[in-house]
């Protein structure tokens, strides 16, 4: 797996919660229900909401038999943070934890269980905004924001265990977008970026 060390650097964080649909930002009422399914007369075996949270992300767990997602949580102060939630075979909630961000819209995009069952997020986290650029005096486009690829990975008890954050060059937006485990447990990981003149993948 990934345990013996980051391949972006160090930094800790995040907020884990236990229970029904409650998140130390504050998300409440959790839901869980049957329904119908994909198509027709096929009986979907559970459904989660979650209130306030958007979901981008999901992995499945076989040995643990365990769902994971992740996206982005609605914070108290009304900004957004990176979110992953663990949920067992039934849809009950194992624990949801959020990754305090530094005031802006982080979200996740992508996880994936490594082969000793720790959980690795690939999002992305907002460093700040352009304030001096010209578009900042007009109101249908407001100043650039400047992001950067973010990825952490989680226990399966909900820990994060390490987290760290990676610019690329001149680009002024990376969003980490994508993260998968080869055959010898290492994580391979993508990203879109905004240079100053054409997008692209790194």
């Amino acid at each position: 797996g990934t345990g013996d060390g980051d391949p972006m650097a160090d930094s800790e964080g995040g907020t884990e919660t236990q229970g029904e649909g409650t998140t130390e930002s504050g998300s409440t009422g959790a839901t869980t229900d049957t329904g119908e399914g994909p198509g027709p007369g096929e009986p979907a075996l559970w459904r989660r909401s979650f209130p306030g949270a958007w979901a981008n992300g999901v992995a499945y767990d076989g040995a643990s038999d365990s769902v994971y997602v992740t996206g982005w949580e609605v914070s108290t102060d009304e900004t957004a943070d990176i979110w992953i939630a663990r949920l067992d075979a039934a849809g009950g909630i194992s624990w949801s934890t959020t990754v305090p961000g530094n005031g802006g819209r982080d979200e996740g995009y992508a996880v994936a269980v490594a082969p000793d069952g720790d959980v690795v997020v690939m999002g992305t986290l907002w460093i700040g905004e352009d304030a001096e650029h010209a578009s900042c005096d007009d109101p249908n486009f407001g100043c650039p924001q400047f992001t950067a690829a973010w990825m952490g990975q989680f226990s399966p008890q909900g820990d994060l265990e390490w987290s760290n954050e990676k610019a690329i060059g001149e680009a002024s937006v990376v969003e980490g977008r994508a993260v998968a485990f080869d055959g010898s447990g290492d994580a391979i990981v993508a990203a879109a970026i905004d240079p100053p003149s054409d997008g692209g993948v790194w």
